[in-house]
């Protein structure tokens, strides 16, 4: 199971961040290729087949939809709160019905100040407040409901306030350079759901401070109220909404449909035919729009005619743990008084040089033809080769079983048994006579274990011995392994800081992180500079990732494996299709139908 990165939390220092600096100089998206409103959609409606059955969908509320079926939907019906530029991954001042927000600038300490533009209305006519964002915001803080937001919104934001109409003060717990894109949250309209919860809340006074006032409010609106919207008809239809598009219908077992705003009908979602797979629909020239097909049927698919594609780096990425500290009794790096736990060494792993040996015995480019049908992006560290912090000039570690056979043999291991697996002679850690035998354990799912029989044979040509088994992440974190084959899933827009993963805070036996006990305090200063710069100026980032990204390649806390690709077709009967890294609906609303 891929293990999702967007409910990790950094370990953050105060530092006076003034985020208003992201919405300045920042640019716009991409202006829209198609601007003649009356040419938008003639012609045709852009068709697609679910891949999942459609009662699957569960709710078409954006606080409480968290699959990739849900969310493309909700994303085309309910605005977020700060825009974010599809083509560089930045927040931006609202612009379109891309966003709410028109600028945030600090008033004191941990407060910010939100100002919301003004022109933007509900499709039942009702004007989009602050109070619908605070109503939001509310929403997913009650948990009463599973909400992907819920985590994040917990521990960031632990208040706001509405100040009018359209003015809102956050208060962040440790406000940094990521604090905007953790605070986004798509915006629902208050009224659908308690029309009288503005003038309750406009009405409703308390002492102390905002912190107490708010807590007051809480009391006063306890977070039963949000039962209601477990249920609702909003779930499966959303009538009152502020997007692209406009919902249309929901039928059971036939489709999803969405409209333009002024009524035509412009995209719907089919459910699977189980006489046809999506993949034969589109090959028929039944269906528009193809995402992510079976990866052994993509080169039939891509050379297609009529047929527009786009590949690149999805939001997953493979990797290779390695355990750097004693591998039978797992420790956490600090006990209960946070003194510092003397974890021992990997017999193996903590000699660099085996380290090194294992990454250039592995052939990535056989285990992306293997893994995903060709259809991968080596990873040169830990940042996705379309994330704005990328190292361009970082290349992957190639391939090189020879020099791998040189380390092994530079740090005492020789093949004493003429078995074809090498022997401590000398070695670091390790007792003499000892197997250079591991441990590989592997997410169990298909794909990954395909690729660890791969893995196998590879280590094992330069002399490393590999047992493998399949195993659940759970029982990863309790640290008792050699070596770990997982997958980290990132969301958009992609963070570079992925600071838990190798922070000694976030090595914590049972839960923790940090599953292989990695230190580095070097690279961890960087993160938090990186986290917490002055005016979070995007160069001076990008320049501290880089230097991490540099520092992770060369000290391997994990063996670095790829990112499998995304990949898009659309008819040529579509046209505006502009598609950037991991957005390539950015501009659906422009589309075409040419038929």
């Amino acid at each position: 199971m891929k293990q999702s990165l967007h409910k990790l939390r950094p370990f953050r220092r105060w530092c006076w961040v003034y985020l208003l600096m992201i919405f300045i100089g920042a640019t716009h998206a991409q202006e829209a290729i198609i601007t003649d409103a009356d040419t938008i959609h003639t012609g045709g409606v852009i068709s697609e087949t679910s891949t999942v059955p459609l009662s699957e969908i569960v709710s078409l509320n954006p606080l409480r939809c968290d699959s990739n079926e849900c969310q493309r939907i909700t994303s085309w019906l309910f605005p977020m709160l700060f825009a974010i530029d599809p083509a560089t991954q930045q927040p931006v001042d609202a612009h379109d019905r891309d966003g709410l927000a028109l600028n945030i600038e600090p008033q004191a300490a941990e407060t910010y100040r939100v100002t919301l533009r003004e022109d933007m209305t509900w499709s039942d006519g009702m004007p989009i407040t602050a109070y619908d964002v605070f109503y939001s915001y509310l929403a997913v803080k009650s948990r009463t409901f599973i909400s992907p937001y819920t985590a994040i919104i917990q521990e960031d934001v632990p208040f706001m306030r509405v100040v009018d109409d359209h003015t809102l003060e956050i208060y962040f717990s440790s406000p940094d350079c990521q604090s905007i894109t953790d605070a986004n949250i798509p915006v629902v309209p208050y009224h659908v759901f308690d029309t009288d919860f503005a003038e309750s809340y406009a009405a409703f006074s308390a002492e102390g401070t905002p912190e107490e006032q708010y807590n007051a409010w809480v009391e006063h609106y306890p977070n039963t109220q949000f039962r209601a919207m477990v249920g609702h008809e909003v779930d499966l239809r959303p009538h009152v909404t502020a997007g692209d598009f406009i919902f249309r219908d929901f039928t059971a077992q036939e489709h999803i449909r969405l409209e333009t705003p002024d009524g035509r009908l412009a995209y719907e979602l089919n459910e699977p035919d189980a006489q046809i797979s999506p993949v034969d629909a589109f090959r028929q020239g039944k269906t528009d729009i193809l995402v992510n097909p079976p990866s052994d049927v993509r080169d039939s698919l891509t050379t297609l005619q009529g047929v527009q594609s786009v590949e690149y780096p999805g939001l997953s990425w493979y990797y290779m743990a390695f355990n750097f500290a004693e591998p039978y009794r797992g420790r956490s790096a600090f006990n209960n008084l946070g003194e510092p736990v003397e974890q021992g060494q990997h017999p193996l792993f903590s000699d660099i040089r085996i380290r090194q040996a294992v990454q250039y015995a592995l052939n990535v480019q056989e285990l992306i033809e293997v893994g995903a049908y060709g259809y991968g992006t080596p990873m040169s560290a830990q940042l996705l080769p379309q994330s704005w912090a990328h190292d361009e000039s970082l290349a992957p570690i190639p391939y090189d079983p020879d020099a791998a056979r040189q380390l092994l043999e530079e740090a005492g291991w020789r093949d004493r048994g003429n078995n074809g697996i090498l022997d401590c002679i000398h070695c670091l850690y390790a007792e003499p006579g000892t197997a250079l035998s591991i441990n590989l354990s592997y997410d169990n799912t298909a794909e990954l274990g395909r690729i660890a029989k791969l893995i196998q044979r590879q280590l094992e040509a330069v002399g490393i011995g590999a047992y493998i088994y399949p195993v659940d992440f759970n029982e990863i974190t309790y640290q008792q392994f050699d070596l770990y084959l997982g997958t980290w899933h990132q969301r958009f827009p992609i963070s570079p800081d992925l600071s838990g993963l190798f922070a000694r805070e976030e090595d914590i036996v049972g839960s923790g992180l940090n599953i292989g006990s990695y230190v580095n305090p070097e690279a961890e200063a960087l993160l938090q500079d990186a986290r917490t710069i002055p005016l979070c100026n995007i160069t001076e980032q990008a320049e501290m990732y880089h230097a991490v990204e540099q520092m992770l390649q060369q000290d391997l806390p994990y063996a670095w494996l790829f990112a499998p690709n995304d990949l898009v077709l659309v008819r040529d009967t579509i046209i505006g299709f502009d598609p950037l890294p991991n957005q390539p609906f950015w501009n659906i609303e422009t589309w075409r139908v040419a038929r």
